[in-house]
């Protein structure tokens, strides 16, 4: 809990000191195009620690109350496409290529569309965070053969992730990332939503060669029903 407070402290430390600095730039008057280039910049700044403390609470509320599963049968490229819409700023900000993968004629799986969509834009910023000079990012999805599956692979180049943390990566509030760089929620909600769905989360990486998380979702309302409520979690080093 202190790692939280923590990661709510630090935006909101940023917001009261930026608005300090855009009151005193006011106090002295008129303004120079100078000063009114800082007043932007810092008011900027301000909306993106607002943004991202909103998106910490978010997360823990939707960790403490999961939301019950509204399934239908979706589109998985119309997910996808959703998903490159809300990303695509992001991605050419933090110069990562986004390559996607998709069969020719349209896949549908049985699941909710937000939450499916919650679990890829976590998986999205997880490969963003671990490409900080930029790389490229990949969004493939497939039917499973022999099975009544689809599979969605998200991966990316990035550092990777080391053989002692693979294995606790899905806990809630483990986190790899730099202090201030997140909560250690992300992954777990995607566990907990995909085990919803009655599907599966595998992740394969090693240090310096990038991670590939896979999900699996069952392509119709019978077959999740017949799939276990609790799927396997496999974690492997590539």
């Amino acid at each position: 809990m202190a790692s939280v407070c923590h990661e709510i402290n630090n935006p909101i430390t940023s917001i009261v000191t930026f608005t300090k600095l855009v009151r005193s730039i006011l106090q002295k008057g008129q303004l120079t195009p100078e000063e009114v280039a800082d007043i932007d910049r810092y008011l900027d700044l301000c909306f993106r620690e607002g943004m991202r403390c909103g998106h910490i609470v978010k997360n823990l509320l939707t960790f403490a109350r999961p939301k019950s599963v509204d399934a239908k049968l979706i589109d998985v490229g119309e997910v996808v496409n959703t998903i490159l819409l809300l990303t695509s700023h992001q991605l050419q900000s933090s110069n990562v290529r986004c390559k996607v993968d998709l069969p020719a004629e349209s896949i549908f799986a049985w699941g909710d569309f937000a939450q499916i969509q919650q679990c890829l834009l976590n998986l999205v910023f997880n490969g963003i965070d671990a490409m900080p000079g930029g790389g490229a990012l990949t969004i493939a999805a497939g039917i499973e053969q022999d099975s009544d599956l689809i599979w969605l692979k998200v991966s990316d180049t990035g550092h990777g992730i080391k053989s002692e943390d693979l294995q606790y990566i899905f806990e809630p509030f483990y986190s790899t990332k730099a202090e201030g760089k997140g909560v250690g929620l992300g992954l777990s909600m995607v566990y907990g939503i995909i085990r919803e769905h009655r599907g599966t989360v595998e992740v394969e990486s090693e240090p310096g060669k990038g991670t590939v998380f896979t999900l699996r979702l069952p392509k119709s309302a019978a077959d999740g029903m017949q799939t276990n409520h609790a799927p396997a979690r496999a974690v492997n080093i590539m």
